[in-house]
């Protein structure tokens, strides 16, 4: 399965305002099921103290840019809560039946 098929939504080509390392980070995440680091596993947590807490100044800044992309364009099953993100890193297959809990 292809990240098109996964995540229709996710364009090719980094989004302005998008740093380089997140968009890079949300791909592999989707595609190769890769955990991503504290301050965008917070994000998809659904976690805005976390996430700030970790954000370094580029990404703080581009928080609401993130937060947006990640709305309208990842996989509702793939972020929202720390479990949703657990089940996305854990289940055998790219989309799978992951539960919508």
């Amino acid at each position: 399965m292809t990240l098109q098929d996964i995540a229709p939504e996710f364009p090719e080509t980094r989004p302005e305002g998008i740093p380089e390392r997140v968009y890079a980070a949300l791909r592999n995440y989707l595609e190769h099921k890769q955990p991503t680091g504290q301050f965008l596993n917070a994000v998809l947590c659904n976690n805005l103290h976390e996430a700030m807490a970790w954000a370094d100044a580029e990404s703080l800044a581009s928080l609401q840019v993130i937060v947006s992309f990640i709305y309208w364009n990842v996989p509702s099953l793939a972020w929202g809560s720390p479990e949703r993100v657990k089940l996305w890193l854990t289940n055998s297959s790219s989309w799978g039946p992951i539960s919508n809990t």
